[in-house]
């Protein structure tokens, strides 16, 4: 998802595969209310026929996606069955290892089962096959600790503005992605975050799996005093200590329990 009606745009978000966006107005006319943006601009004008303004389904966020990279669906279509549980997995041509890969699919990407098994693949209603063991219920929620599953499945994942995989995730977008695995939907970019989360901790009184919040910042606590965020300083996403960070990005803004132990 980008700032823009152009593939050079800033990417603001990441929308996985299988996940609903809405196409919210017509992209001629979003020009026109953003026209006085200067990130708009940027040399020859683009064919905007080609970009959709669209609101993503998991957390209202608005940008422009490729219109090559969506599908349209009925209100008949089915929704998503499942959802990726493995950092990524693969989907198949065929109910073979050895057929053609079509794609890899990142951590909780939505996809729709057909009735039609294939033991131990899974049929998607879009074409393809993935093994069953990578998948889990649309509904189900990841049982391990919300640090057990950053650990697992993001540390030294590349810094990726916008993105929220494993594949390259900002700060925001991996405190996202821990609460959707938890069944749990938040805003996307850190203010909101910090300002739609109303269970603020006082200082000297946080734990493992607490929420910190700079302006711009965030991460999740492995402990008390130690941090795992992803992070532009090394562009990755890294475990160090709390006041480590603190002496580049300033002043904590707030502590915020979103996850039990």
């Amino acid at each position: 998802m980008r700032a823009a009606p152009e593939a050079q745009a800033e990417c603001t978000n990441e929308c996985l595969f299988g996940e609903r966006v809405t196409n919210v107005g017509q992209t001629s006319d979003v020009l026109n209310l953003q026209k006085p943006q200067t990130n708009l601009v940027n040399g020859p004008v683009i064919d905007s026929k080609n970009w959709l303004w669209v609101s993503a389904e998991r957390d209202g966020y608005t940008g422009f996606i490729d219109r090559a990279h969506v599908q349209a669906v009925q209100s008949s279509t089915p929704k998503a069955t499942h959802r990726v549980a493995q950092r990524s997995t693969l989907l198949f041509s065929h109910p073979s290892i050895k057929s053609q890969v079509l794609n890899r699919l990142p951590f909780l990407s939505h996809i729709t089962a057909t009735d039609e098994q294939s033991t131990p693949f899974v049929k998607l209603a879009t074409g393809g096959f993935i093994w069953s063991q990578h998948l889990m219920d649309i509904d189900s929620k990841v049982q391990s600790t919300a640090v057990e599953l950053a650990k697992s499945h993001f540390l030294g994942a590349p810094y990726l503005w916008g993105g929220c995989t494993p594949e390259g995730l900002d700060c925001s977008g991996l405190i996202q992605a821990l609460a959707a695995a938890k069944g749990m939907s938040i805003p996307r970019d850190s203010h909101d975050q910090e300002n739609a989360l109303t269970h603020t901790i006082k200082p000297g009184s946080q734990r493992a799996q607490d929420i910190v919040y700079w302006p711009g910042h965030t991460g999740i606590l492995v402990d008390s005093d130690n941090l795992l965020h992803a992070t532009a300083h090394s562009l990755s996403c890294v475990i160090e200590p709390l006041d480590k960070v603190v002496s580049r990005a300033g002043s904590i803004t707030s502590f915020k329990r979103l996850f039990s132990c």
